[in-house]
């Protein structure tokens, strides 16, 4: 926890658009907006900071978009408006490897800071998925 591990095997005789979201996050707290700069994005990744939570994507392996999917209003239970870290692909027919890890938490700013730094670390070899997280590792093959 907070981190979540997302394997899909998808085998598919046709082109495919996919998308996987995460965790929804509030687009505001006590009428106090998000910053954009609060917003950190690598190739491969998006992580949405506020100060009232965390909410994010990581592609494990190459390829796809992430993106802010603003969802419609009231379409959460707990949140009038919500933004969804989601990974966006476009797979070619055949079988394909989809590795996303997701972060939601909304506790203090200092441990979700923690819970950043602490994200597992996931490798694929070809033939089985490794996942090192606080020290264990677990395998799938």
């Amino acid at each position: 926890m907070p981190w979540h591990v997302r394997i899909h095997r998808i085998k598919t005789a046709f082109p495919i658009d996919i998308a996987d979201g995460g965790f929804a996050i509030s687009l505001e707290e006590k009428i106090i907006k998000y910053n954009p700069k609060d917003i950190m994005r690598t190739n491969s990744s998006l992580i949405a900071n506020f100060p009232w939570g965390v909410s994010g994507v990581v592609n494990e392996l190459d390829g796809g978009q992430c993106e802010l999917v603003k969802a419609y209003p009231n379409t959460n239970l707990i949140d009038p408006v919500t933004l969804i870290p989601t990974l966006k692909k476009n797979l070619s027919a055949g079988e394909h490897i989809l590795i996303h890890s997701f972060i939601g938490d909304v506790s203090n700013a200092s441990r979700r800071e923690a819970h950043l730094k602490n994200k597992p670390v996931v490798k694929y070899d070809g033939n089985r998925v490794m996942i090192t997280s606080e020290g264990e590792t677990i395998q799938i093959e």
